[in-house]
């Protein structure tokens, strides 16, 4: 149950990257967080998280397609925190 949480919460996160309304910068993380994640995963993630790039299909392992919730269900909690903690 808290994988599924934890991957409904990262793919609700990743389906915004492409908006930030105002009430988002106002409060300056979710902002930051789509600045640091343009700037350092979306070259091999893609934007929105698909991992359909031109670099990504270059890689191997491939990068992760955030939106395929069964690959993402897969991962535990502490590997998952790990790479978004320290890259």
């Amino acid at each position: 149950m808290r994988t599924r949480t934890l991957v409904g919460f990262l793919l609700l996160a990743l389906s915004t990257i492409g908006w930030v309304g105002s009430a988002f910068d106002a409060q300056g993380a979710p902002a930051r967080g789509q600045e640091l994640y343009l700037k350092h995963c979306a070259v091999c993630h893609g934007p929105g998280g698909r991992a359909r790039t031109p670099v990504g299909r270059l890689l191997h392992p491939p990068p992760r397609d955030f939106a395929d919730p069964v690959g993402m269900s897969r991962i535990p909690f502490d590997r998952m925190y790990r790479a978004i903690k320290e890259g």
